[in-house]
């Protein structure tokens, strides 16, 4: 569940730049931040007040797993916020850079 919820917002903004239709890097940058970045930011915020509330438990399991689950979130979007999306408006795939081939892409590389 930890790790499902590490990649998160970084998974959501990082579809949302490869969906987007722009051309340069710094567009695709803000059309992720437009379309899903208050979506991300929302639905951190909202799991960082579901662990806050667990820090009102008397049972230490519970306030640990609450201390745990509010910092990976913190991190979480800070590094899908911040570090991330500017990696994306410095070194991001921008038309057929970066991406997958397709498999008669892959056949035609393997008969030469």
């Amino acid at each position: 569940m930890l790790a499902g919820l590490a990649v998160d917002a970084t998974a959501h903004l990082a579809i949302s730049y490869l969906e987007s239709h722009s051309e340069t890097r710094a567009d695709k940058v803000r059309d992720a931040f437009t379309e899903m970045g208050v979506t991300v930011l929302g639905g951190a915020l909202t799991s960082m007040g579901a662990a806050a509330a667990l820090f009102l438990c008397f049972m230490q399991f519970f306030f640990k797993f609450g201390g745990a689950l509010f910092m990976l979130m913190a991190s979480s979007i800070t590094f899908a916020l911040f570090f991330f999306m500017t990696m994306l408006a410095i070194c991001g795939p921008v038309g057929k850079w970066g991406r997958a081939l397709k498999w008669r892409d892959v056949r035609s590389l393997c008969r030469r």
